[in-house]
């Protein structure tokens, strides 16, 4: 049974703001948390899209969240629009959630959207920012694979050679 969220599926938000969780998507909820596949977690990401999340991974998030100090601008910041766009969300019997209208303007969602697999969760984005998203990473997708191994790989070991020359070292005449 897979256990992470991979692959993509285009669905539709409905007139009252209700998007269906895909099938696969599903599957790998009921997977990760069979205790709580009765509700997700949303919040607002930097790259313009909502993450959904099972509910554990939620509140290891929030957790996270927590440990940053709100006297440093900057994590003051991502805790506030963390936190501010943060909740469960219940799912219908239809696997539903209904977004909240304040985030999906924020990332400029309307009808057609694109949920995204994300390894530990999943990401709502505007099928339109998707494909432009999308498009943009591939110029640059090799650069940064290359980057990114370059950062990954292991430092190459250090070799030491001893050689014994005659006369030579510490005991040698004239060191």
């Amino acid at each position: 049974m897979e256990t992470r969220f991979l692959g993509n599926e285009q669905m539709t938000v409905d007139g009252k703001g209700r998007v269906g969780i895909p099938a696969r998507f599903m599957a790998v909820l009921r997977a990760v948390c069979p205790e709580q596949t009765e509700q997700v977690g949303v919040m607002i990401t930097p790259d313009e899209s909502i993450r959904v999340m099972p509910a554990n991974y939620f509140e290891q998030e929030i957790e996270r969240l927590s440990q940053l100090d709100d006297q440093v601008d900057d994590e003051r910041m991502v805790l506030n629009l963390a936190t501010s766009t943060a909740e469960l969300l219940p799912l219908d019997k239809q696997n539903r959630i209904k977004l909240n209208p304040l985030m999906m303007e924020f990332c400029s969602i309307d009808r057609q959207v694109v949920f995204v697999g994300s390894l530990k969760y999943m990401q709502v984005f505007d099928v339109n920012k998707w494909r432009q998203m999308v498009n943009a990473g591939l110029k640059v997708y090799g650069k940064a694979t290359t980057a990114i191994a370059a950062r990954k790989a292991p430092a190459a070991p250090v070799n030491q050679f001893v050689l014994n020359v005659p006369g030579a070292g510490p005991n040698a005449p004239g060191a």
